[in-house]
């Protein structure tokens, strides 16, 4: 993947041209990482999030998503910051929603009650997961 990147593009997910005042062509592989769930403030907005994420990828493009379930803040430092509680049938469908084809899901630290314990302290998510997903 790292001789095929061309750029790393930063973007606000909260705008309807979340690039802007830049504009791109479609991609071909977009990635995020804890930004939907922090983002967004209700369930509404984290569909129409990736609704236009899926309006940047070409047909067949990949979108390559991690992200939180379950928690309502994480922290950076001492700052404290808000997050929408999100299942993972919830961002499944969220993604069948916009169009998307699941390729892949693995749940990270899912279950293990020690790295859990240990991590409540900056966040209170029950566990990461990586999903990989195709555009129809």
């Amino acid at each position: 993947m790292r001789e095929k990147m061309k750029d790393v593009v930063f973007g606000d997910v909260l705008q309807e041209n979340p690039m802007s005042p830049k504009s791109f062509g479609e991609f071909d592989t977009i990635m995020t990482a804890s930004v939907l769930e922090s983002a967004c403030s209700d369930q509404k907005s984290y569909q129409s999030c990736v609704n236009m994420l899926a309006s940047l990828l070409k047909p067949g493009g990949t979108i390559i998503q991690w992200g939180r379930l379950g928690g309502s803040f994480y922290k950076v430092g001492n700052k404290k910051f808000y997050a929408i509680d999100v299942s993972e049938a919830f961002v499944t469908s969220a993604f069948e929603n916009a169009g998307f084809e699941i390729k892949e899901k693995v749940k990270v630290n899912d279950g293990d009650k020690a790295v859990l314990n240990e991590s409540k302290k900056l966040a209170d998510a029950n566990c990461r997961m990586l999903l990989i997903a195709k555009k129809k």
